[in-house]
């Protein structure tokens, strides 16, 4: 008797230490997030708490998308970047958007699939891009004024965190269910600063034969870039017939942030603006090293063209 009861205790004892290991092999812990919601309780998700927070009432004001009250939020978590915009803007220019991104590929080899669903009566569109060496879904929509872009990307498919992130979306009165305690609104988010250094005296030489070539392959754990939003022309620099490349220096954070753009060389007549926040919209996986994400700078250029 004595001997099968200490057996037992000797059973229960391993069993809770295996079990022990076991939660700790487990992934982060995922129940760290927040839910966001805009000013008019119109919109609501969960992100990651350690998000940063970028916010532009302004935007890059001259034609072609002013990106109008320009919010945009970023995330690493979990080896998955989740990232979320909004800005004032109309039908016209969320559909540009859709038909920009669904037609262009940084890489070769690309897959997408387009569909569209439902949530909350709203009408969704979504992109799903695979690659050899990454997955992402983006859903663009417009509620009451605003344009909504999501995106979670990974490098190995669907993961808990992106499945968790797009389906905490909750729009229009939905969105208003919840007790303010448990919210944030996009008003009392503190704004993370980003170093735009366009001062010509810091200007460092760099040439185009320097830019990031999407084409480098990926080896393990590198840096990848998802998507580069494409800088539309100013009226001014149409008529004076602007053209040329603007260079950046850019830092990409291990958070899926971008905290600083460093002008290398710009062009006149609010092409600079413009470029600057298409930059800002980029979507990247961060280099790794050792299973931990890292920062890294790359040289990344636009083009403008009048044809």
């Amino acid at each position: 008797m004595f001997f099968k009861l200490n057996t037992a205790i000797l059973t229960l004892f391993f069993a809770c230490i295996l079990g022990a290991n076991g939660l700790a092999q487990q992934p982060n812990n995922i129940s760290e997030w927040t839910r966001i919601q805009s000013d008019d309780g119109n919109f609501s998700i969960e992100i990651p708490s350690g998000f940063n927070y970028f916010f532009d009432r302004k935007g890059a004001s001259e034609r072609d998308a002013d990106l109008k009250d320009f919010h945009l939020l970023n995330a690493y978590f979990d080896g998955t970047l989740i990232s979320v915009e909004l800005y004032e803007e109309s039908q016209e220019t969320l559909d540009r958007f859709i038909a920009d991104d669904s037609s262009k590929t940084l890489v070769k080899e690309v897959k997408k699939t387009l569909s569209k669903i439902k949530k909350d009566d709203i009408s969704i569109r979504q992109i799903i891009q695979e690659t050899q060496d990454s997955y992402m879904i983006r859903q663009y929509f417009r509620s009451n004024k605003y344009v909504y872009i999501l995106t979670a990307a990974s490098r190995k498919g669907e993961t808990l965190a992106m499945r968790r992130f797009l389906d905490s979306l909750l729009i229009k009165e939905k969105a208003k269910n919840f007790p303010s305690s448990s919210v944030r609104s996009l008003s009392s988010l503190l704004v993370t600063p980003v170093n735009m250094n366009t001062e010509s005296k810091n200007i460092k030489p760099a040439s185009s034969d320097d830019e990031f070539k999407y084409g480098e392959k990926s080896t393990g754990r590198s840096f990848l870039l998802l998507s580069k939003p494409r800088p539309g022309y100013t009226d001014s620099a149409r008529q004076k017939n602007v053209q040329g490349k603007i260079l950046f220096r850019i830092e990409f954070s291990a958070n899926g942030f971008i905290p600083k753009i460093e002008v290398i060389g710009g062009l006149p007549e609010g092409l600079l603006r413009k470029a600057i926040f298409a930059a800002l919209r980029m979507k990247f996986l961060p280099e790794e090293n050792n299973g931990k994400p890292v920062s890294t700078e790359k040289v990344i250029g636009y083009s403008f063209t009048i044809y």
